[in-house]
């Protein structure tokens, strides 16, 4: 599908660009927080080293002072007990030096393993938001390369190796779904009853002799698919694990053909080979290549197991800075393309045709984008600037007008990447200005001396006031702003799980029917907390309020998901139960919608 751009003049986007950027965006925050970290952990690293060889200096010059002393004191004879006392003593400063030097060493090199395994640990995470945005899409600029190959008897792999312009190449695991097409070996008889081509083959009982003959292909078996977008190569078998047979290279565009015949290793045939296709099997050729294309849709896009940019692993790169330019730099001629191109100034805007001659309006505010980069390290504060999202745009002229009806829909919230659960628990000292990144270390559910009650969180409970405060005052900007920044601390990760719970009910269940943006972000950041909730404790209420918050992002989807799990848990526990009537009601709410919706 060809995108318009928002005037609906034609545009060279074949997918939505606005998400692509507003998923960019949110990696390239993560990253460079990832990046500020690693550097801060790089700088502590130096320090203590510098530290360490001035300890080490200092240890060296007090007891060189300690043993010129023993040397320089009257002790007599080499034979009395004072030189020989002196002998000890000098002995034992020795000792003792060395014995601090190597305490001064081992503790320098365990404070440098464990920053070194926390900026690890920052690059799984770094390489696992790059997986999340190329399972989510491909860099408009990518070029994309299918590939099933039959392994075995009965099972066929899939991938796609993805290589951009500005240097990212990468490779994703493409999952086979049950009852897919290429769940099970296919033949080409799935496609036509009957094909024939003309190819080479040995005739002659006994002068042999190679001529061109029909041969019928409806039962081979395609053993391997290959499709770049502009030549789609594929290999027929007579049979599973045969190994005679022809390899197709079809270029759709141009509607040229190439074929070679295959014949078993060892066997010696003359007619094996590449040979000409005649042209009346050029249009059966082409039309079984395209149909053998269609069978790749709905092929899941599922794990990165590869990326490299320029040479190097991307979890290698000595910094990630020179990848995030590149990728700006990609995306900032279309982005300001899209702006000038848009009605509104302070929006951007793309079109895609509907039927009955109707255009979908997707647009995404500049102030919206604004916010995901708001807050990062002061260094890179300017990293964004080429995009042009700082203002609105000054139309050059007036573009033309459309009759056509346009439904508008702006692009929903994401939720930014998270970092992987189970990471070191040793965190990077980083600067001032960067915000912590590092997983959420896992603290005991429970708070207790001495077996007494649990003890009130108070920094959570001043965290609580704050925003409650803040709203009171009719402040909601800066109330969700503390929400968000709550929900996203290291502090509320290890406060107890009930705890966490009645704060993001009090928050989710109080939210205003009209929501700006800093309430969407608060529900992402309540999303994030109440899916490890989830994950670990499986309670209903848990669900219940996960639903809530992908209601406030509008994903609706997930929210029928999540009421619908926590019902079904709920319903096991106590059937007759408030929140069990809560969750049927929310259910059969949802389904309604969507019954309304279709």
């Amino acid at each position: 599908m060809n995108y318009l751009y928002g005037d609906s003049t034609p545009s060279p986007l074949h997918s939505n660009f606005l998400e692509f950027l507003r998923d960019a965006l949110d990696f390239a925050v993560f990253v460079l927080h990832a990046e500020h970290t690693i550097r801060g952990g790089r700088d502590h690293a130096n320090a203590l080293r510098r530290e360490a060889d001035a300890e080490i200096a200092r240890l060296e010059a007090f007891v060189g002072t300690v043993t010129a002393a023993i040397d320089a004191a009257p002790k007599g004879a080499p034979e009395l007990p004072t030189a020989r006392c002196a002998a000890q003593l000098h002995a034992l400063a020795n000792g003792a030096l060395q014995q601090s030097i190597d305490a001064v060493r081992q503790k320098l090199a365990s404070d440098i393993a464990e920053l070194a395994a926390a900026e690890a640990a920052e690059r799984a995470n770094c390489f696992a938001a790059l997986e999340r945005l190329l399972v989510a899409h491909d860099t408009p600029d990518a070029r994309v390369l299918k590939e099933i190959t039959l392994q075995g008897q009965m099972a066929f792999e899939a991938s796609l190796v993805g290589q951009a312009a500005f240097g990212l190449v990468w490779q994703l695991v493409l999952g086979i779904p049950t009852a897919h097409a290429w769940s099970t070996p296919m033949r080409v008889e799935r496609f036509y009853r009957q094909l024939s081509i003309n190819a080479p083959q040995l005739a002659g009982w006994i002068s042999k002799e190679v001529k061109v003959k029909p041969r019928r292909l409806e039962r081979f078996v395609v053993t391997a698919l290959s499709d770049d977008g502009e030549t789609i190569a594929f290999k027929l078998r007579s049979d599973v694990g045969a190994e005679d047979g022809f390899d197709i290279e079809v270029h759709v565009v141009g509607q040229r053909v190439s074929a070679v015949r295959v014949e078993a290793a060892g066997k010696e045939d003359a007619s094996a080979g590449a040979f000409d296709v005649e042209a009346e099997d050029v249009p059966k050729l082409v039309e079984l290549a395209e149909k053998l294309r269609e069978t790749t849709e709905g092929l899941e896009r599922r794990s990165l197991t590869a990326a490299s940019f320029g040479e190097t692993e991307f979890k290698e790169q000595p910094t990630f800075v020179a990848f995030l330019e590149q990728l700006v730099a990609m995306m900032t001629p279309i982005t300001r393309e899209i702006a000038e191109r848009s009605l509104m100034p302070n929006e951007l805007v793309i079109r895609r045709l509907l039927s009955n001659d109707r255009r979908e309006e997707i647009f995404v505010t500049k102030a919206s984008l604004r916010e995901k980069y708001a807050n990062v390290p002061e260094m890179f504060r300017d990293f964004f600037a080429p995009l042009g999202l700082d203002g609105p745009t000054k139309r050059k002229s007036e573009p033309p007008r459309t009759q056509e009806p346009v439904v508008r829909a702006e692009l929903p919230k994401s939720i930014p990447p998270a970092p992987l659960a189970g990471a070191p628990a040793a965190e990077i000292p980083a600067a001032p200005a960067a915000p912590a990144i590092a997983p959420p270390a896992s603290g005991p559910e429970t708070n207790r001396d001495n077996g007494s009650a649990p003890k009130k969180n108070e920094q959570l409970v001043a965290a609580l006031k704050k925003a409650l405060a803040l709203a009171k005052k009719g402040d909601l900007t800066e109330a969700y702003r503390e929400y968000e920044a709550l929900f996203s601390g290291d502090m509320f990760a290890t406060a107890r799980p009930e705890d966490q719970r009645q704060a993001m009910r009090l928050m989710l269940t109080k939210m205003p029917t009209s929501r700006a943006a800093p309430m969407i972000d608060a529900a992402a950041a309540a999303i994030v907390r109440l899916q490890h909730l989830v994950e670990e404790h499986k309670e209903p209420l848990d669900y219940e309020l996960l639903g809530m918050g992908y209601e406030i992002i509008e994903d609706l989807d997930g929210a029928r998901r999540a009421y619908a799990d926590g019902l079904a848990i709920e319903r096991e526990r106590n059937p007759k139960s408030e929140l069990c009537g809560r969750l049927s009601s929310r259910v059969a709410a949802g389904e309604t919608a969507e019954e309304a919706t279709t």
